[in-house]
């Protein structure tokens, strides 16, 4: 029924035709691109929902409990596409091609735009308790890089020593949310400028998801270069500040600091190619005012 590689933008082979939008379908949606953009477009499935007979979702597997938690039990959630069989369903779409049916006007972003999913609050409460040392203490989460093999988005990237500069500005207690091995540059930016960066021994930051979750809404603010922890950030409705490059997605918007797809987010642009430093001050200078006047 599928190819069997599923790498970013893979098709779905099928007989069935593709979803118009029309009501009272058996719909199956199919994923397509990064884990990102997976939980942005998640976005519209309570609309397919709606106007659908029975909808079955193709996501990663990561996600699935994070979604049976947050959207309606009528969903089904699958992470094999070979192993959907063709009665479940009449029509199929890819999943990023939901807003032309639900998305006309930027209007139509505030359905969803406070967020829509939900973290284990048992989980949370956990990590929270672990994290903080106080009651006053600000907790900020941060992450500072993709490890994308697309050489277009090495420029997202932010030294971290140039971000913690600027972090030391702002009194809070700051939590590692960046996946990867990071020890050495959490080393590094202690012994250089005092800045201790929590890490939850254990939790795996790319396959637990719901880990991860439940680490972000423990946080009161994110901070985060352009990459899957916005977005998830953002559908979990968490205070999150965005940085980005000079020549940002085009899902950003255009000199805006504001995001239709999420309204939690705020967003810091590079007035000059590579140059993070304006970003950085507008970020600090704001996060400082508000941090200090809890």
């Amino acid at each position: 029924m599928a190819k069997k590689d599923l790498s970013i933008g893979c098709r779905l082979n099928s007989t069935h035709p593709t979803w118009n939008g029309e009501d009272k379908k058996n719909l199956f949606v199919w994923k397509e691109q990064g884990i990102g953009d997976e939980i942005m477009f998640s976005s519209l499935l309570i609309d397919a929902n709606s106007r659908s007979e029975k909808l079955v979702v193709e996501c990663d597997k990561r996600l699935i409990p994070l979604y049976e938690r947050s959207f309606p039990k009528r969903i089904k959630f699958v992470d094999d596409r070979d192993k959907v069989s063709g009665n479940l369903y009449d029509t199929q779409i890819a999943i990023g091609s939901l807003p032309k049916y639900f998305r006309h006007k930027l209007d139509d972003f505030a359905i969803a735009s406070a967020g829509w999913l939900k973290s284990d609050p048992q989980k949370t409460s956990a990590l929270r308790e672990k994290v903080k040392c106080s009651q006053n203490n600000k907790i900020i989460g941060i992450s500072w890089f993709t490890k994308s093999s697309d050489a277009r988005y090495k420029n997202r990237n932010i030294p971290i020593g140039l971000l913690a500069r600027y972090l030391k500005k702002i009194p809070a207690k700051y939590v590692n949310l960046q996946y990867g091995e990071t020890t050495k540059e959490l080393s590094e930016i202690q012994s250089t400028f005092g800045l201790g960066v929590t890490q939850i021994k254990d939790l795996d930051l790319f396959n637990n998801i719901e880990g991860l979750a439940a680490m972000i809404s423990s946080c009161d603010i994110v901070i985060s270069i352009d990459n899957s922890t916005v977005h998830l950030a953002g559908a979990l409705g968490i205070d999150t500040r965005v940085l980005l490059p000079f020549s940002s997605d085009d899902r950003w918007g255009f000199n805006r600091s504001d995001c239709y797809w999420y309204e939690s987010l705020t967003l810091y642009r590079q007035e000059v190619r590579e140059d993070w430093n304006k970003p950085l001050e507008d970020l600090s200078t704001e996060l400082s005012n508000i941090v200090c006047k809890r």
